[in-house]
């Protein structure tokens, strides 16, 4: 069954925080991943997944996999499980990453002594924006495997795209075609898909986190999501992996006082605010006429 290797599908518009609930999600040693994937969104199936860019390339990079090696997963899979299975087995990204850094504090925990074990029933996160853009096709082709779709507020959404040289229309419009319309009924009539609205994640990341396990049937345990943490480039980094957490209008934030003993509550309890309302505490780059144009054509969607 897919689900068995498929734990959760993540879709949402670029800079909806997609990424960032992706690397919270796999601080667990149930779920493994790389980076984007796409072969759900592949025109012609997997067979034509080859064709597919820039997916297919920055797959092979992205998860550690060679172009012989995935060009073979392509021509052997019949269908989307062996695809995944075969992807997770090949992928230097996940076996790398499981085997020598996401269970250090796991196998010592469960394992005792065995060292470096791999937990082979560990589940796939295929996270990839561009899943949004073709949602019922997604639903179609993956059976019961849940999927969690990022939004932002409008307000939010549009500053972030604005800022990266977008209009503030197309960013309306990009919007209004991923949430709005036939999507929005399929994300409010599907059980298998859970909306995560990115200001009240950011709000109470712990209880979301531990909702969103819930929702995929997957074990939590809080002691997975903490550890040491330093600052590097401006970027806070975890002892698994670095978590960047972005405001809209500036680089990501400049955090002082970080030091390796502070743990990820306390980095939570103190930006929460700042990622919650971004676009209210950075350079503004829309005006308020604008603002009123999204609480206009979205109104139905407006949070703050």
């Amino acid at each position: 069954m897919l689900r068995d290797v498929l734990g959760v599908i993540i879709a949402g518009r670029e800079h909806s925080g997609t990424t960032i609930c992706k690397r919270i999600l796999s601080n667990s040693p149930s779920l493994v991943t790389g980076f984007e994937c796409g072969v759900l969104s592949a025109p012609g199936g997997i067979k034509e997944f080859i064709n597919y860019e820039p997916y297919f390339t920055n797959f092979m990079h992205d998860w550690g996999i060679s172009f012989k090696n995935l060009k073979n997963i392509i021509e052997l899979s019949m269908t989307f499980e062996e695809f995944y299975n075969s992807v997770r087995k090949a992928s230097s990204v996940i076996v790398s990453r499981t085997k020598h850094q996401r269970l250090r504090r796991y196998n010592k925990r469960i394992y005792g002594s065995r060292k470096n074990t791999w937990d082979e029933s560990a589940k796939i996160i295929d996270k990839t924006p561009v899943y949004i853009e073709h949602l019922r096709s997604v639903v179609d082709k993956t059976e019961n495997v849940p999927i969690i779709v990022m939004r932002k507020d409008p307000k939010n959404f549009v500053h972030s795209w604005v800022k990266r040289g977008h209009s503030v229309t197309s960013a309306i419009n990009c919007f209004r075609s991923a949430y709005g319309g036939e999507n929005e009924e399929i994300i409010n009539k599907n059980d298998r898909i859970k909306l995560v609205q990115w200001e009240f994640f950011a709000q109470d990341i712990y209880s979301y986190v531990e909702e969103i396990f819930a929702f995929l049937g997957i074990p939590y345990h809080f002691e997975d999501f903490e550890g040491d943490f330093s600052i590097d480039n401006n970027v806070v980094q975890a002892n698994i992996k670095s978590v960047k957490y972005p405001l809209c209008g500036s680089n990501y934030c400049t955090i002082s006082g970080v030091s390796q003993s502070t743990e990820f509550h306390q980095i939570v309890d103190e930006f929460s605010p700042k990622l919650q309302h971004p676009y209210e505490i950075s350079q503004p780059v829309i005006s308020n006429s604008d603002l009123a144009l999204i609480d206009r054509e979205l109104s139905d969607f407006v949070i703050i």
